[in-house]
């Protein structure tokens, strides 16, 4: 135990970690480049689907950007996550009378009820159709 203490220690075992963290980094960002990227886009389409032509309108142009794919995908996840937390309270008895079920929520309720985030989002578009660059 004191040999290998001793030998992490020392400058080579630290870049032999620093190399190793390095390649991790790398194979995780090359995971997400070919399989979770593409993905997440796929979900956004489906889940754009079934939004009004005006959040698509709103959206689509965006999506080419990174970050934004990361904030609507982020919507989508919080979207999930209410309609599961729905889908647990759907048919459970409230003072011995049942409760009407909630209603699921798509991407386009989600940024209606968020105004500030749909105003972003509107901003954003405004300054994408003037400059697609």
């Amino acid at each position: 135990e004191a040999f290998w203490r001793g030998f992490l220690a020392t400058d080579e075992a630290a870049e032999a970690w620093e190399a190793e963290q390095a390649e991790a980094r790398a194979d995780a960002e090359e995971q997400w480049e070919t399989e979770g990227k593409p993905r997440e886009l796929r979900e956004l389409a489906e889940a754009l689907v079934g939004c009004s032509r005006d959040v698509q309108k709103l959206v689509a142009p965006l999506l080419k950007c990174e970050s934004i794919q990361r904030v609507l995908y982020s919507a989508l996840e919080a979207c999930r996550r209410e309609n599961a937390e729905n889908a647990f309270r759907r048919g459970r008895r409230r003072h011995g009378v049942m409760t009407p079920p909630p209603r699921d929520v798509d991407l386009g309720d989600y940024l209606a009820a968020r105004p500030a985030l749909r105003c972003v989002l509107e901003r954003l578009h405004r300054e994408v159709k003037a400059d697609p660059t």
